[in-house]
């Protein structure tokens, strides 16, 4: 497997991983990622969970990497919103991933 496949395929599986537990969190009636939920808090949220990695003794290590995830793409979708780049950004992605770069 080559650098890029072995990458992908993390990508992915952490993409999946994300996926799984925002759809868990929906289930339980959490919203917000899009914008309601404070940008402050998010980043509280993340330097919280970041805090639990490097406690090795902390257990949940995958689920707090998850968390992180998670909260940081909440804050990239929002960076692209406001500089109205997101439809550009994905398209860019999806035409590299065509070209298979």
């Amino acid at each position: 497997m080559s650098d890029k496949e072995k990458r992908d395929a993390a990508v992915d599986a952490f993409a999946a991983d994300i996926k799984a537990r925002l759809d868990e969190k929906a289930a339980m009636g959490y919203t917000g990622w899009d914008g309601e939920h404070p940008e402050s808090d998010l980043l509280r949220q993340i330097k919280e969970d970041a805090e639990h990695l490097i406690d090795r003794n902390a257990g949940g290590r995958v689920l707090w990497t998850i968390d992180i995830g998670a909260r940081a793409m909440f804050l990239h979708y929002r960076a692209r919103k406001e500089e109205a780049l997101w439809p550009t950004a994905h398209e860019a992605v999806e035409h590299r991933r065509k070209e298979g770069k």
